[in-house]
């Protein structure tokens, strides 16, 4: 009705006769100019669809809607999204047993400091991926029972992206639901120090690349989810976790993992990682998996299936701490890219690399770049016929001995 209202200021709506509407879809959209709406008399009990009502209304500050009953709602699709200076919203009154759609509800909403919505009935909500999306002031988030019935799954995708305000939360009552993604679900949430987890219903998860994604003050993850049966991609999962200390991840089921690169990227706190139990015979990448992961002295990855793996660069980049590691499990014969592997990890003494096949490998650069203290390496089965080797071995002076017949890498050994 009033969408694209771009220079209105001011609305006095409590003459309007309301009973009969059914939706209010983008009733407001776009009026980025509008400060104030008096809704006195407003009747909203048969509307349906409030989706992206308010969308866009970027000088709004406040909104009491105490008065809406809102029994037939069914769509909260982006109802305030982007009202970027968006500080008070009251909705204790809301009806929403009857809502199955909450996506990007409060995306955008980056002026919002605290938000109840306690009060909601969930019971029918099905997609809540980026309800709380942008949301960069939230400190305070007053969340409701999720009591989803067990025939629904929940989307939560990136749901708490970018709340990186947020220093505590709480999603213990989401343990009976069944997820179906959890993509970037606290991604960049940098000041949260406390994450409390149920055992969460995965089983229908695909992918939660990018979940804790730069979580830089969590110390402890417990990740004991009931099932990833399903799960295939873990890219980023935990990147940019710089606090964390423990992070359990035993009871996994890694059999269809396919993309693992950056994983455990700069977890530089960890000091223990427990993977005995990885089976991973359909993974494909490996890329920057541990790059970082400078307080590890020690890793076991020798139930690692790398029979399809290709991209292997940054694996092992920057574990400053490792002295040795096992990879004589390691198959390589699809391996493409090996580029800065192992590249300042200047605590290795001895690799033992003979299992390595690289007739594939096109990318050799920088391989064992700054790796100060190695002494020797086992190279035999390495042919460099395809790939690139500059620099391969830069500054690690202190190597005595390199079993390979390769001429061209025995041409550029130190």
């Amino acid at each position: 009705m009033f969408s694209n209202c771009v220079s209105l200021e001011s609305l006095n709506l409590s003459s309007f006769n309301t009973a009969k509407i059914i939706t209010m879809e983008k009733m407001f959209y776009y009026c980025r100019k509008l400060q104030n709406i008096v809704f006195d008399s407003f009747n909203t009990e048969n509307v349906q669809d409030m989706q992206s009502m308010f969308y866009k209304c970027t000088n709004l500050i406040s909104l009491d809607l105490t008065k809406f009953i809102t029994s037939s709602l069914g769509n909260m699709m982006e109802m305030f999204s982007v009202c970027s200076s968006l500080q008070y919203i009251n909705l204790s009154s809301f009806d929403t047993s009857k809502v199955t759609y909450m996506e990007s509800t409060f995306n955008g909403c980056s002026s919002l400091k605290e938000l109840d919505i306690s009060n909601f009935d969930l019971s029918k909500v099905f997609v809540m991926t980026s309800i709380f999306r942008n949301c960069n002031s939230l400190e305070n988030l007053q969340l409701p029972v999720f009591n989803i019935g067990s025939t629904s799954f929940l989307h939560a995708d990136f749901m708490f992206y970018e709340c990186n305000s947020l220093k505590l939360l709480n999603i213990t009552s989401l343990y009976t639901l069944p997820l179906h993604s959890t993509e970037k679900m606290f991604y960049n949430n940098r000041k949260l120090t406390s994450l409390i987890l149920p055992k969460l219903n995965t089983y229908w998860v695909s992918s939660m690349s990018g979940m804790f994604y730069h979580c830089e003050l969590l110390t402890s993850l417990d990740l004991s989810f009931k099932d990833t049966s399903w799960l295939d991609d873990t890219k980023e999962m935990f990147k940019g976790c710089y606090s964390l200390q423990f992070l359990r991840l035993s009871e996994f089921s890694t059999t269809k993992f396919k993309d693992m690169s950056s994983m455990f990227y700069d977890c530089r706190n960890l000091t223990s990682l427990d993977l005995r139990y990885f089976e991973t015979d359909l993974l494909t990448n490996m890329d920057s998996m541990f790059y970082g992961c400078n307080s590890l002295s020690y890793l076991n990855v020798q139930s690692f299936n790398t029979k399809l793996v290709t991209k292997m660069s940054y694996t092992f980049s920057n574990c400053w701490n490792l002295t040795s590691l096992n990879l004589l499990s390691f198959d390589t014969n699809n391996v493409i890219n090996m580029e800065h592997m192992f590249d300042n990890s200047f605590n290795l003494v001895n690799l033992n690399l003979s299992s390595f096949s690289t007739n594939q490998v096109t990318n050799m650069n920088n391989m064992f770049a700054n790796c100060y203290n190695l002494i020797s390496l086992d190279l035999s089965n390495f042919d460099s016929s395809k790939g690139r080797i500059d620099n391969m071995f830069t500054n690690s002076t202190k190597i005595e001995k390199i079993v390979s017949g390769d001429e061209k890498i025995c041409e550029v050994k130190p």
